[in-house]
């Protein structure tokens, strides 16, 4: 369900990269969605690979918690 019926926010496993999540990403981009990660901190896979860099330059917006 659309956030303000154009952001979409999506997650994936935290144990494991999801296969198609770089396929699912263009889709939702196609279709004029904005993808937004929810909990980019806790892919530790991400933060290996260094692909947060890589979804920012597509579009991907992230969503983080910040405990103050």
């Amino acid at each position: 369900m659309p956030i303000k019926k154009e952001y979409l926010l999506i997650e994936m496993s935290y144990l494991q990269a999801s296969l198609n999540f770089d396929d699912t990403v263009k889709k939702i981009i196609s279709h004029y969605y904005f993808p937004i990660l929810a909990h980019p901190e806790r892919y530790h896979y991400l933060h290996e690979s260094n692909k947060y860099a890589v979804y920012k330059n597509k579009g991907v917006l992230f969503q983080i918690n910040l405990l103050w």
